[in-house]
């Protein structure tokens, strides 16, 4: 029989993890099998056997949502053969990110129609365009030249897609939340998200004619698991999206360095399968490098860095596939900003802000917000993907080529080359859309 599960914290950049809530009860499991494609013809049996009750299936992705009131429900399914890995989900909570109403930069004064606030505030949105002059590009609005819409999902808190400057590009949603139908926004994190991306009005953003799709995973009380994540990725990459912008990530710790780590990861296993589904069904992925400022090239020089120096064992980043575009923050003077992580993992860097320059988007109730972190760089690279998307057709480039695109035209910034800050450089739409 393996060894039972470890105790393993995951905390999330701009997701954070609580202790556990009557909302998500500590009988629930995850069980991932050893089969990433499908469930084995005998699931049913060994969760039965285990003393566990199936909530949910993933077949896509080999796993399944399991509650127990056996408290050696995790040994007992973990001893079968063909169970790969077995845990317990964790809470997860939406942070701080420092959002601030625009009303507090005073825009009392400006006029209210066309694009004043991108003019006057956006100095992100126009470091990626080169000041608009992608837009002026073939296709650079993110519209294919056939008139194909390419759509982005923002898996988050959903979106307020009654936003003048959204309403427009909002396309669908879904709510992957237990009682709530409606994929509305209601923390202001998800719209922010989205106006970066395919904002239309008083902003602006980097694919004005871009469609986002509101992947909502987090419930009223702003809490959520890796099943929500997980089967959301699964859902948006069978609903034949182009780019899902996750904007979160974070940390499993695995206490115990003596334990097998592999057996002890099954929450970054659910996850990681799906964004590895969703992207064999050709979706480009991009997530964010962490907000944490730290090096997170080295396992064990992370759990340090986190846990402190007398801190045992690795600690890996979640999601952690290696195909998938990861983005660090860049600021108004196109430095890496210093809370922001690094390392080999890097692809690309894309401006964030920092204390010299706040992101503005669109918000809540038809408002505006500034903020600053890693989830607002993000949704640059995915609406630069969906542009480059939308000048070479829809379904016509895999995800590595629309990277290699991507990387290729990035501005090198930092130290010469590839390097661990921003990775090929800082995100370039009119270098991007000029390549052929």
């Amino acid at each position: 029989m393996r060894k039972p599960l470890v105790i393993f914290f995951v905390l999330f950049v701009f997701f954070g993890v609580v202790p556990f809530t009557t909302a998500f009860s500590s009988s629930d499991y995850i069980v991932v099998f050893s089969n990433e494609d499908d469930l084995p013809k005998y699931y049913q049996d060994v969760i039965y056997l285990s003393g566990g009750q199936i909530r949910k299936e993933y077949p896509r992705i080999g796993a399944v949502k399991v509650n127990s009131d056996d408290p050696d429900f995790l040994a007992k399914v973990s001893s079968f053969i063909g169970v790969e890995s077995a845990g317990i989900p964790n809470v997860i909570v939406p942070e701080d990110i420092d959002l601030l109403p625009v009303e507090a930069v005073n825009i009392s004064s400006l006029d209210s129609g066309g694009h004043d606030m991108y003019e006057l505030f956006q100095w992100d949105i126009k470091q990626v365009t080169g000041n608009g002059e992608s837009w002026k590009l073939n296709e650079g609005m993110g519209k294919t030249y056939e008139g194909q819409d390419i759509v982005i999902a923002v898996v988050d808190t959903g979106i307020d897609y009654t936003h003048p400057d959204l309403e427009g590009n909002y396309l669908y949603g879904h709510s992957f939340v237990e009682g709530e139908t409606d994929p509305i926004d209601r923390s202001g994190h998800g719209t922010m998200v989205a106006g970066m991306i395919a904002a239309n009005g008083r902003v602006l953003g980097v694919g004005p004619n871009l469609k986002v799709a509101s992947y909502k995973v987090f419930n009223h009380e702003n809490e959520a698991t890796s099943f929500e994540i997980a089967e959301a990725v699964v859902h948006a990459a069978d609903a034949n999206v182009d780019v899902i912008n996750l904007s979160l990530g974070g940390y499993i710790w695995v206490k115990n360095p003596k334990q097998d780590v592999q057996d002890n990861m099954a929450e970054m296993k659910l996850v990681d399968r799906a964004i590895k589904y969703a992207i064999k069904k050709g979706v480009v992925v991009v997530n964010s490098a962490g907000n944490e400022g730290l090096d997170t090239s080295s396992p064990a020089k992370l759990t340090k860095a986190l846990h402190g120096e007398n801190a045992r064992g690795a600690t890996f980043r979640i999601p952690n596939n290696e195909k998938m575009i990861i983005v660090s923050v860049g600021t108004i003077n196109e430095k890496k900003a210093t809370y922001s992580n690094y390392g080999k993992a890097i692809d690309v860097m894309a401006p964030g802000g920092d204390t010299g320059g706040r992101c503005v988007s669109t918000s809540l109730d038809g408002g505006y917000a500034s903020g600053v972190g890693t989830s607002l760089a993000v949704p640059k690279v995915s609406a630069l993907a969906g542009v480059i998307i939308a000048k070479h057709g829809k379904d016509r480039l895999k995800p590595v080529e629309v990277e290699r695109l991507l990387l290729r035209s990035a501005k090198d910034v930092l130290q010469r080359g590839i390097d661990k800050e921003s990775g090929y450089g800082l995100i370039d739409a009119v270098k991007a859309l000029n390549q052929r």
